[in-house]
């Protein structure tokens, strides 16, 4: 009876495993960052401040990312991340066909957020606040898959 006690608690327990992706709360967060965004037009010679706004979706135990508003192909790998700070970095996956760049950086101790730039003659930097927002997914994806981790 022992025996077959044991196999019956080693089969829940490895049916838990494998239905399991490993991940946990901590690994897996949405972020809505927001703050101000200064946008700067070499060619014309202009700059604009402005109120900037967006939504991160992040599973660390996979090691990728998506913004809610720019998620084209799917997911795209996360560059860095430690227990002080995420980097996020897309290097034209959203934007194919321009010379588009982006360097996002959150403190995970703070919230604060900073980022930069460039899509053609345009350059933006902005600085703002994440707070944490339920995870509920990646949003379906859209577009070209060239993105793909």
């Amino acid at each position: 009876m022992k025996a077959r006690a044991r196999f019956v608690a080693a089969v829940a327990a490895a049916t838990v495993i494998l239905s399991s992706n490993g991940a946990t709360a901590q690994d897996q967060l949405a972020l809505a960052c927001s703050g101000k965004q200064v946008v700067e037009n070499l060619s014309k010679g202009t700059r604009a401040v402005k109120k900037w706004r967006i939504t991160y979706i992040l599973d660390l135990s996979h090691n990728i990312w998506c913004s809610v508003e720019k998620c084209v192909g799917g997911p795209i790998a996360i560059t860095k991340y430690d227990e002080a700070s995420i980097t996020l970095v897309d290097l034209g996956y959203a934007f194919p066909d321009s010379t588009f760049r982006l360097k996002d950086t959150i403190d995970r101790r703070t919230g604060h957020f900073h980022g930069d730039y460039r899509l053609d003659d345009e350059i933006g930097i902005t600085d703002g606040e994440c707070t944490k927002m339920p995870f509920g997914g990646f949003p379906a994806r859209r577009g070209h898959a060239s993105n793909r981790p």
